[in-house]
């Protein structure tokens, strides 16, 4: 047994020690040594004859106990890192480094500048390279340069296969095919954001909702703003086709879109939880009642400008989808306190945008004040973002109660309503926009955050406490909340589906090209 013990200890410095040993310290010698030459772009080869050549005479090198972590425990330190160059110069320690940080640098890479974008494409389109970057890409955002994204650029791009997030928002020089080549080569593509491309035409979305068909993954689909999109494009789709992932779908001034498109859309995916239709002037009861389908699935829709709709389409979306958490209905002037009243029991209510519906009055704002869709409830409203801009008919009474029974109120938009235009009201609002003209400073009316606070404490001062129903007033933390329920994004722009992390809008960038050697 001694004697064995003894050969084993011998074996373990023989010269003849190979890169390709099973030792788990030999594997991680290697890779520690790897970049940490002066001169990085020196060759695996010289560092492993140089070992060799030390003979047996020489002990291990001795592996620092970082240099024995697992992957998945640097995987987690490196994807703490905010700054791009600090998870760079962790690449250039080791090729073990190098291996679990590539991943995460590249899985964003960034484009929000020419400089970056050409050595993105340049690292991309290699032929050799130390890693395989056009297959570490999955989500690709070009909007920081969308006046100068043409299909050229765009083409670079097309052998990267396993893109899951495209984002093109407002680059208007792409076309049909530009957009179209990249798409049709990445099946596991989850979101597709084209907003603002007035140039695509209806060939393109021809090959999209046929795209539809395989990309199973499809979570989210924005359209804002493309003008030839029309039923067509949607009423196309195979009969009986279910989009099951589909989650989001935004058609913001797609104004050719009618109720016959909806009617589709809703049919063929019954899970959509946001829907903007935004500026779709044509759509009337009949799309609304569609959507109703939807039921508890749908949290999030937008129908703002949507003149057409009544007091029963909206009474009838409260019953049929009662998890709703914002819903705006700007300009829908046929609305009146009818509504305002259905839309208040929505339990889950947390944002409502009524800007410039003109027939309502305090007795809406009342009822969102006041209202319960659970009877005897001791919880107070889930409302936190209320607009009511250029609804003339308001008073001082209704907007006290507003703030009284909603202690979660962050924000409150009321411009252009005379009762509030007041000096000593003001005062609390925040600041108009740089941009604004005279005219619009004048009636420009928002509190937020702390204004609205100190707006309550001013009329509770000076008006006194407005006389409530309940004693209850206490913020029930048992109240429930969805799991998803921070995906909603500001009133007026479209919400988005994230899996992970996704704010999406102001991703980190990154600027990285291939490493040497």
């Amino acid at each position: 047994m001694h004697r064995s013990r003894a050969a084993a200890r011998s074996s373990s410095k023989a010269p003849s020690e190979s890169s390709t040993s099973s030792s788990p310290e030999r594997a991680a010698d290697d890779d520690t040594d790897f970049f940490a030459q002066a001169n990085d772009s020196q060759s695996s080869i010289g560092v492993g004859t140089f070992r060799e050549q030390i003979g047996s005479n020489e002990p291990d090198i001795i592996i620092p106990p970082i240099g024995r972590l697992p992957p998945e425990i640097l995987i987690s330190v490196f994807s703490k890192l905010s700054s791009p160059s600090d998870m760079l110069h962790c690449m250039l320690v080791s090729r073990k480094w190098a291996a679990n940080c590539v991943g995460i640098l590249w899985h964003r890479p960034s484009c929000n500048r020419t400089e970056n974008l050409r050595s993105v494409v340049t690292s991309v389109g290699k032929s050799e390279s130390f890693f395989p970057y056009s297959e570490l890409i999955r989500r690709l955002n070009l909007a920081s340069l969308a006046s100068k994204i043409t299909d050229g650029e765009l083409s670079a791009f097309t052998q990267c296969k396993r893109i899951e997030r495209l984002t093109l928002t407002n680059c208007s020089k792409l076309t049909d095919k530009g957009v179209s080549d990249l798409v049709e080569g990445n099946r596991h593509l989850q979101a597709l954001d084209v907003s603002e491309l007035h140039a695509l035409t209806d060939n393109f979305f021809r090959s999209v909702t046929a795209l539809l068909s395989t990309l199973r993954n499809m979570r989210e689909l924005r359209l804002a703003q493309c003008v030839e999109i029309d039923d067509s494009s949607f009423l196309r789709l195979p009969p009986h086709s279910l989009f099951e992932s589909l989650r989001a779908l935004d058609l913001t001034a797609c104004e050719q879109i009618r109720d016959d498109a909806i009617e589709r859309i809703t049919d063929a995916a019954p899970r959509l939880r946001h829907l903007v239709l935004n500026k779709c002037r044509f759509i009337t009861d009949r799309a609304v009642l569609a959507i109703c389908k939807l039921g508890k699935n749908l949290h999030l829709v937008h129908l703002g400008h949507c003149s057409n709709i009544t007091d029963a389409a909206v009474s009838q979306l409260v019953k049929s989808c009662n998890r709703i958490r914002y819903i705006d209905l700007a300009c829908c002037n046929l609305l009146t306190d009818a509504s305002v009243q259905q839309l208040a029991t929505l339990p889950k209510l947390k944002r409502i945008g009524l800007v410039k519906c003109q027939a309502i009055t305090d007795w809406s704002i009342l009822a969102l004040a006041r209202s319960r869709a659970l009877p005897h409830s001791v919880s107070p409203s889930c409302l936190e973002r209320v607009h009511l801009s250029y609804c003339v008919n308001l008073t001082m009474e209704g907007i006290h109660a507003l703030l009284n029974f909603c202690p979660r109120l962050t924000h409150l938009s009321l411009t252009g309503v005379q009762a509030f235009l007041h000096e000593d009201l003001t005062a609390f609002c925040r600041d108009a926009p740089p941009e604004f003209t005279q005219q619009q400073r004048e009636v420009f009316c928002v509190f937020s955050g702390e204004g609205v606070m100190r707006l309550r404490d001013y009329l509770n001062r000076n008006v006194g406490p407005f006389p409530s129903e309940t004693e209850a007033t206490m913020y029930d933390d048992e109240d429930e909340l969805d799991e998803e329920e921070n995906q909603v994004t500001g009133l007026m722009s479209a919400a988005a589906i994230r899996d992970d992390d996704d704010d999406d809008m102001g991703e980190s960038v990154i600027e990285v090209g291939p490493p040497t050697g």
